[in-house]
C-alpha cells in the first residue's frame, strides 16, 4: 500500500499478519510441547493442525477489518476518485475485485449529488473569487463539452489549493489521520467518522498526487488525468464524462479536508 505510506503506513497489515501469524504458531507450540513434554508425534502434528486453523480464521479477520479499507482507500485514490463515505462491504468487494472500477464508479454516480456539491462549492468562502470558474465548468460539463470542462475545473482546483494548502497540511491534521491509520494498521477499531475522515484525507492525498506527476512532453501520455499536460493542451486523452465527475469530486474533497482542518486546529 505504498500510496497511503504518503501519509503514515509503512508495513503492509497482510505482512504484519503473517510474521505475527508465525510468532504466535510458534508460541502457541512452544507453550503445548512444555505442557505436554511426553507427547506423540501424532498428538503434536495434531495440535499444529488446531493452531494453524486458528490462525488462519484470524488472519481472515485481519484480511477483511485491516485490510479491505487500506486497499480499498488506495485503489480508489490511484483511480483518481475522492471518497468521503466507508463504501461498506459490498463496496469493497467491488472496488478490490471488480473487473471494471470506472464502469461501477459511474454508474454511482448520482446528479443530483453533483449539482449539490456545486451549489455548495459556490457559497463557499474559498470559492467566492472563482465562481465564475466553476459554473462555467459546469455548464460545459451538462453540455457534455467535456474537454472543456475539465480546463475549468483544473483552473479551479490549482486556485482553491494555493489558498488551502497550508490548512489542510497543517500538524493537527497530519495528527488526526495518522493517528486513523495507526490504528487501523493495528487493527484496533475506528469509529465511521474517523473511517470516513480517513477516506477523505487519502484519496484527496493520493488524487492530488497523481494529478501532478510531472512528465515531460516527449514522453507518452500520462495514464491517467494529468493537469500539466491538460492545461499546456499536450495530453490526446479523451476527456470523458467521469473525468469531470472525479475532479468535481476532488475540488468538493479539498473542501471538505479544509472544513476538517479547521476543526481540528479548533480543538
Amino acid at each position: 500500500m505504498k500510496e497511503v505510506e504518503i501519509l503514515k503506513i509503512t508495513t503492509s497489515p497482510n505482512k504484519n499478519a503473517v510474521s505475527l501469524g508465525d510468532i504466535f504458531h510458534d508460541t502457541l507450540l512452544s507453550v503445548f510441547q512444555s505442557q505436554n513434554p511426553n507427547a506423540t508425534d501424532e498428538q503434536i502434528a495434531e495440535a499444529e493442525k488446531g493452531i494453524r486453523e486458528l490462525i488462519e480464521s484470524i488472519a481472515k479477520v485481519w484480511r477483511e477489518e485491516v485490510s479491505k479499507p487500506l486497499e480499498a482507500i488506495e485503489k480508489l485514490g490511484k483511480n483518481q476518485y475522492v471518497c468521503w463515505e466507508d463504501p461498506g462491504k459490498e463496496g469493497y468487494d467491488r472496488i478490490l475485485e471488480g473487473e471494471n472500477l470506472n464502469e461501477w464508479l459511474l454508474e454511482c454516480s448520482n446528479e443530483t449529488e453533483l449539482k449539490e456539491m456545486v451549489s455548495g462549492a459556490l457559497i463557499n468562502p474559498m470559492l467566492q473569487q472563482h465562481t465564475h470558474l466553476i459554473e462555467q465548468a459546469f455548464r460545459a460539463y451538462e453540455s457534455g463539452s467535456y474537454a472543456l470542462a475539465i480546463l475549468g475545473m483544473l483552473a479551479t482546483i490549482d486556485a482553491l489549493l494555493s489558498d488551502v494548502s497550508g490548512m489542510i497540511n497543517s500538524t493537527g491534521m497530519m495528527q488526526h489521520i495518522n493517528s486513523i491509520l495507526d490504528k487501523l494498521s493495528q487493527k484496533i477499531p475506528v469509529t465511521k467518522r474517523e473511517l470516513k475522515d480517513a477516506y477523505l484525507v487519502c484519496t484527496t492525498a493520493i488524487t492530488l498526487k497523481g494529478l501532478t506527476i510531472n512528465r515531460n512532453f516527449d514522453e507518452p501520455d500520462p495514464e491517467g488525468i494529468n493537469r500539466h499536460w491538460l492545461m499546456h493542451g499536450r495530453s490526446h486523452r479523451e476527456i470523458s464524462k467521469l473525468d469531470c465527475i472525479k475532479m468535481l469530486r476532488l475540488i468538493n474533497g479539498i473542501l471538505l479536508m479544509h472544513e476538517l482542518a479547521e476543526a481540528k486546529c479548533e480543538e
